[in-house]
């Protein structure tokens, strides 16, 4: 319940705000106390709301950490800073994941990635961690070789005492988004 709380905090703020209107309106127009009774507790509602928006931290907002941090490895030129991330079980579809990571790791040394901007989130985090946690986002990279928007799948898992990326797929991010493509390392 905490989790979601958190997750859907920008929308309950504004249906809180909008009850704060509605209530302050109520008052102006009545000037019944009961109104600013209530309008009061909704204050508090947001108050609390904050303060654990705050301090807790979700799941949803651990994988996104994660990823941006795998961007900041790639961005940095430092791909120790990227597969710590990785699962202990780490594998892809197009190619054998030792030999990715090399290969990652040299492209990466080289920096030929200038910018990646990551939008469009799409989370299904299970309930439990004990089941395996699916993201979608959209991604926009472009360095010396060109640019490329792309729509990425990940499936990540929870080992450790944190979320780790098991499985990646890229898509064409305009046409055929439902085929895989191989990912583009030079």
């Amino acid at each position: 319940m905490l989790a979601w709380l958190v997750d859907n905090a920008a929308t309950l703020y504004v249906l809180l705000g909008i009850l704060v209107l509605c209530l302050a309106a109520l008052w102006w127009m009545n000037r019944k106390p009961y109104y600013l009774i209530a309008l009061g507790a909704v204050g508090v509602l947001i108050g609390l709301l904050i303060v654990v928006s705050l301090f807790f931290v979700t799941d949803r907002q651990r994988i996104r950490s994660t990823i941006m941090e795998m961007r900041d490895g790639v961005l940095a030129g430092k791909p120790e800073r990227v597969f710590k991330h990785f699962a202990k079980d780490f594998r892809l579809e197009f190619s054998d994941p030792k030999t990715f990571m090399e290969r990652a790791a040299q492209s990466i040394r080289r920096h030929h990635v200038e910018d990646i901007v990551l939008w469009d989130f799409d989370f299904e985090v299970p309930p439990d961690r004990a089941a395996t946690a699916r993201v979608a986002f959209r991604a926009r990279v472009s360095g010396q070789g060109g640019e490329g928007l792309f729509l990425v799948r990940t499936d990540f898992v929870f080992e450790d005492g944190q979320w780790r990326m098991r499985t990646i797929h890229l898509f064409n991010g305009f046409v055929n988004t439902d085929q895989p493509i191989p990912i583009p390392i030079p």
